[in-house]
């Protein structure tokens, strides 16, 4: 999709089989208020395949100040920070944190 700014904010877990790419402006039901996409893979040779997306909501741009990644042997945590402006978190934080199992 145009403008969208799908990989201006990408995190990748240190063993290299996990990645969250930003997508600012990714279109939800017409708006825009941004996705973060997770792809993994099974060892380092092969291919990603998208396996989830976390949308935000308003305008939130969600992933616009970063997103981050952590893995352990039970769980995979995506965390993504929105804009200050519009969104639907009202703290000064704005992190949003997905959780895998």
């Amino acid at each position: 999709e145009q403008h969208n700014y799908f990989g201006r904010t990408i995190a990748m877990t240190p063993n290299g089989l996990a990645v969250a790419v930003a997508a600012l402006a990714y279109n939800v039901d017409g708006t825009s208020p941004g996705s973060v996409f997770l792809y993994l893979r099974e060892n380092r040779n092969d291919f990603f395949a998208r396996v989830g997306r976390g949308d935000g909501c308003g305008n939130e741009f969600m992933g616009i100040e970063g997103v981050a990644i952590e893995a352990s042997d039970d769980v995979l945590l995506v965390h993504a920070k929105g804009g200050a402006n519009g969104g639907c978190i009202i703290n000064a934080n704005r992190i949003r944190t997905y959780r895998l199992q």
